[in-house]
């Protein structure tokens, strides 16, 4: 991997997505830079639907990635950082462009302000984001073909994401965007109108109870596998030691995303990855 290009994947993670920078402290030396290219990747698309002023414009924009993507595979990569880190993750690793693919939808649905009718329909959408991304960490550390491991990255990944949403209702109430999907707000009798404006109530609280319950019960079934994934496995499954933590502030707030402290103390974030990971556990 290029120089250039290996800083720009390192310093866009380190300083945008700490929480999965660290983790990749934990995977072997030679993944390191594979995996932070995936993540940089992550960082790019997901970043456009809430940077440009229309659903048209990121769309546009979005396309260019998948055009990048698609370019990628037939041997022919962009001059992008991104796309030339990712072109040398993959002369070691092959990599299913299916994943990438799902990513990008996810971003489309996303500058399209589209909500969500059911909480299964959430889960899905989870599945094709943060799923996605876990799963090709997984490729990278050369454990695609474990079913285990995918099952466990699967679970994982779309844990992460559920909670990722509700921790982020408050920025993307100031887009307009509402996380819980109507089947909630139908049941608890929500007015989106208050929570897009940051007044949440008990009923609220309870909706995203049931959206960080599923989160729970994804992380539950992922360490159910614990045993069976490889510990060389483990680097891009540590992120669910800090989402336990972030479940546990959102349980001490009700719920409440708005009144939950939004970031984990630094120096617990790092003796809490080294210590499970010392453990064999994630």
């Amino acid at each position: 991997m290029s120089d250039s290009a290996a800083l720009y994947c390192f310093d866009e993670v380190r300083t945008h997505d700490r929480d999965r920078y660290l983790t990749t402290l934990f995977a072997p030396n030679n993944c390191r830079g594979d995996l932070t290219a995936i993540y940089a990747f992550n960082l790019e698309i997901g970043r456009i639907p809430f940077t440009v002023s229309e659903p048209m414009l990121a769309e546009i924009r979005l396309q260019w990635w998948r055009d990048a993507i698609a370019a990628l595979y037939a041997g022919n990569p962009g001059d992008h950082p991104v796309i030339r880190a990712l072109a040398d993750t993959m002369l070691r690793q092959k990599l299913s462009r299916v994943f990438f693919e799902n990513m990008i939808d996810s971003c489309v649905r996303d500058a399209k302000e589209t909500g969500f009718d059911t909480l299964d329909g959430l889960s899905r959408y989870t599945d094709s984001s943060g799923a996605s991304l876990v799963l090709l960490a997984m490729e990278v550390l050369g454990f695609g073909d474990n079913e285990l491991a995918r099952r466990a990255a699967l679970n994982v990944g779309t844990a992460w994401a559920l909670l990722s949403l509700v921790r982020a209702q408050p920025i993307l109430a100031a887009h307009g965007r509402l996380v819980l999907p109507m089947e909630l707000v139908m049941k608890h009798q929500i007015q989106k109108d208050e929570i897009l404006a940051g007044k949440t109530n008990a009923n609220a609280a309870l909706a995203f109870q049931e959206i960080l319950a599923l989160a729970q019960k994804h992380l539950e079934f992922s360490r159910e596998l614990m045993r069976d994934v490889p510990k060389v496995a483990h680097s891009p499954l540590l992120i669910s030691t800090l989402a336990d933590k972030y479940l546990k502030i959102l349980a001490k707030a009700g719920g409440d995303p708005f009144a939950a402290t939004p970031e984990l103390n630094p120096l617990w974030r790092v003796v809490a990855l080294w210590s499970k990971n010392a453990l064999g556990r994630y």
